[in-house]
């Protein structure tokens, strides 16, 4: 009887009953740009502290945005109706667009990535805001790569 009320508990724990998780947050985004003359993304971090921007790089158009969302390791944010939770990037680079990708489970590290495409008109400043969309509270991480051209 002692090892069946055992598994039951641990099946319990398991499915998230009893445990309230903690809703996941954007923990970082990266971006590498697409080169178009060349056919291959940026090996760096565009959006990446000390990164001086692009100037007269007219080839680029697109970036690969990367965002990490952290959480409790295991997370499960897609099984219960209070519990859709989604990231939502925002962005001008031209224009104004939104994508939105559902945030599914996290890793045994409480961590997910998810990847976003992103078209801007070259020579303007692309700016991402990315920030995880659901019940309760949460923090925005803005980026931005200046794009800049001229003589």
């Amino acid at each position: 009887m002692s090892k069946f009320l055992g598994f039951l508990f641990v099946c319990v724990l398991w499915s998230g009953v009893g445990h309230a998780q903690a809703k996941p947050q954007v923990s970082s985004v990266e971006g590498y740009v697409f080169d178009n003359e060349k056919g291959e993304f940026s090996k760096e971090n565009v959006f990446a502290e000390g990164f001086a921007g692009l100037w007269n790089q007219v080839q680029v158009d697109a970036v690969q945005v990367v965002v990490e969302v952290s959480g409790d390791p295991y997370g499960t944010y897609w099984r219960k109706q209070d519990r859709k939770f989604k990231v939502q990037l925002n962005g001008r680079g031209g224009k104004a667009w939104t994508q939105t990708r559902p945030v599914l489970t996290l890793g045994e590290n409480g961590k997910r990535y998810l990847s976003f495409l992103v078209y801007f008109d070259t020579c303007t400043t692309l700016t991402v805001i990315a920030k995880v969309v659901g019940p309760g509270p949460s923090s925005p991480v803005e980026v931005s790569l200046p794009f800049n051209c001229g003589e």
